[in-house]
């Protein structure tokens, strides 16, 4: 008798939702929802309508995508998502030309070629992480670079305050009359009970800004109201840097 796994195949690529940024960040599922997937029509408009923009300087580049529980707004994403980070040439996104060009194949051409060369920078937000907007932008774009091995030489205020606390945790007692990273540890606990440095840093590193404002705190303490100065911008300005930068591909 045959099992049913010999009867019954499996299509990985099929699924009822798609988690939008673990499904992009993991090859093999990426590539086998790009292989099966095949958008409707009204998927396909709404795609070919954000396209536009890269083959219309003049057309608006802000778009708002909304829908109801379950009509395709993340495998749409997810399309939109490979379709801009890669070439047309790249085979891991071949299956969804061909996909696409047994539903309208003029189109299909259209699209290939308009993505011939080159590829966009892809942030994808953590948007069930809770945190303030701007912090969530910016983690994203800066996860992005890092994955795409871009140096965007840009700072933050994040990358600041930790590598004050690394300048100060290097000098130690040799820092002259006072150990700061001591006097810290010890600012913080009186305005941040429970928190600690190294649990600090760690939010730093992940661009949390309630962290961000626990230092601050914690160095006016510890400097008798001074305030800590930071050189670098907020997201507007960053985002402009970093476009300027490396991260242009």
């Amino acid at each position: 008798m045959a099992k049913i796994a010999d009867v019954v195949k499996l299509k990985s690529g099929y699924a009822n939702f798609v988690e939008l940024k673990s499904a992009f960040e993991a090859a093999q599922e990426n590539a086998d929802r790009m292989a099966m997937y095949r958008p409707t029509k009204a998927h396909r408009q709404a795609f070919e309508r954000i396209c536009r923009g890269l083959y219309q300087p003049n057309d608006k580049k802000f778009y708002m995508l909304s829908g109801s529980y379950g009509t395709g707004k993340s495998h749409l994403c997810l399309m939109t998502a490979n379709f801009l980070s890669r070439s047309s040439g790249d085979p891991e996104i071949a299956g969804f030309y061909e996909n696409y060009a047994k539903l309208d194949p003029d189109k299909a051409k259209l699209l290939k070629n308009i993505r011939k060369d080159g590829q966009y920078l892809v942030a994808i937000c953590d948007y069930h992480s809770g945190r303030h907007f701007e912090d969530v932008v910016m983690k994203a774009v800066f996860e992005a670079c890092e994955a795409k091995g871009l140096d965007t030489g840009v700072d933050t205020e994040f990358d600041e305050a930790e590598r004050q606390l690394a300048e100060w945790e290097q000098k130690g007692e040799k820092g002259g009359i006072r150990n700061f990273y001591e006097d810290f540890g010890k600012a913080l606990g009186a305005v941040a009970p429970g928190l600690t440095v190294d649990q600090l840093r760690s939010g730093l590193k992940d661009y949390d800004s309630d962290v961000l404002d626990k230092f601050r705190d914690a160095f006016k303490e510890m400097m008798g109201g001074v305030e800590f100065q930071a050189r670098a911008g907020n997201l507007i300005p960053i985002l402009r840097k970093i476009s300027g930068s490396a991260c242009t591909v």
